[in-house]
């Protein structure tokens, strides 16, 4: 799954999400983010269904730390 953010101009809060799955939409939604550890990563896309998104990983808190920022970016946190 692609997530990303348009920054030249004000996007109005929504993120492009493209997947390699048929059966999920691609195009323009807002996100929600659930959790950031870590560990573990949880968004909602705001649509009608397969809305959550979950990813586990091990970042070190070295990563983590550089990690952050790009996720409050991204989730407008």
């Amino acid at each position: 799954m692609l997530v990303q953010r348009q920054f030249e101009e004000d996007d109005g809060g929504v993120c492009y999400i493209e997947t390699h799955d048929h059966n999920t939409d691609t195009g323009h939604f807002r996100l929600r983010l659930i959790e950031f550890t870590p560990r573990h990563f949880a968004f909602e896309i705001i649509r009608t269904d397969h809305k959550y998104v979950e990813v586990t990983y091990d970042l070190d808190p070295k990563q983590f730390g550089e990690v952050r920022p790009v996720v409050d970016i991204i989730f407008g946190v």
